[in-house]
């Protein structure tokens, strides 16, 4: 049995005011325990994005690559950062991250593509790297949807 969980009409308006289109689903499946009867009950959960806002991010300089981002994100963390933890900053971004996820725009970025990547630098034990690895990357994608979206 499949259970389809999608957005109300009403819900599927973006900011600028473009209809949201489907671009995928989160599958999970659930085993249901009914006396005399067992089934798989399918969660599909809808996932939108506004092609409207994709078109106008493509347009950017950038065009959402990761790198460019994060180098951006760099310059304006550069005053607010003491100088030891800004160079931690800049290698933790150019050595472990950058290699690992290429120059992808960030928006084709998965969670599973990020989490091996900090699988990566958890093996070696440093788990506090790891931890700010993710949360620089979550500051880049924030950025990038604050200005862009």
């Amino acid at each position: 049995m499949e259970i389809r969980h999608e957005l109300p009409e009403a819900e599927r308006l973006c900011n600028c005011g473009s209809v949201l289109a489907e671009i995928g689903a989160d599958v999970s499946e659930q085993i249901d325990y009914v006396p005399a009867k067992v089934q798989v009950l399918r969660h599909v959960r809808v996932k939108y994005a506004c092609p409207g806002c994709e078109q106008h991010c493509a347009h950017l300089g950038n065009g959402g690559l990761i790198q460019p981002l994060a180098r951006e994100w760099l310059t304006l963390q550069e005053p607010k950062l003491a100088p030891a933890t800004f160079s931690k900053a800049v290698w933790t971004l150019e050595t472990l991250i950058f290699p690992g996820l290429g120059n992808r725009p960030i928006s084709k970025i998965a969670a599973p593509d990020l989490l091996a990547v900090l699988r990566k630098i958890e093996v070696r034990g440093t788990y506090e790297t790891a931890h700010r690895a993710k949360q620089r990357c979550d500051e880049c994608r924030r950025r990038r949807r604050r200005e862009f979206v």
